[in-house]
């Protein structure tokens, strides 16, 4: 089944999307920058941002998506409302 939308807060979403492309943003950095082979401390700490930024993208991807709560008045989660070809799907 492919969803094709998600009625969400926009905070959730604009916080989603800053984390996705930071990530971006370091690995572009990584694949791009020849001189991070002649410096060390350079490649730690590029290495140390993009850890911490990919447990950021999974953390809210997770809250976002409320994985592992059992509804998502238990979680305190959002209760997004899913849509597909303009119907309202249920995810449970």
């Amino acid at each position: 089944m492919q969803i094709s939308g998600c009625n969400c807060d926009t905070a959730e979403t604009d916080g989603l999307r800053e984390a996705i492309f930071e990530t971006a943003c370091l690995r572009w950095v990584r694949d791009n920058t020849p001189e991070l082979e002649g410096d060390r401390t350079a490649r730690n700490e590029l290495q140390a941002r993009l850890a911490k930024a990919d447990a950021a993208v999974e953390s809210l991807l997770l809250a976002f998506f409320n994985i592992g709560a059992r509804s998502p008045a238990s979680a305190g989660g959002h209760g997004c409302k899913w849509y597909r070809k303009g119907a309202l799907r249920s995810c449970s």
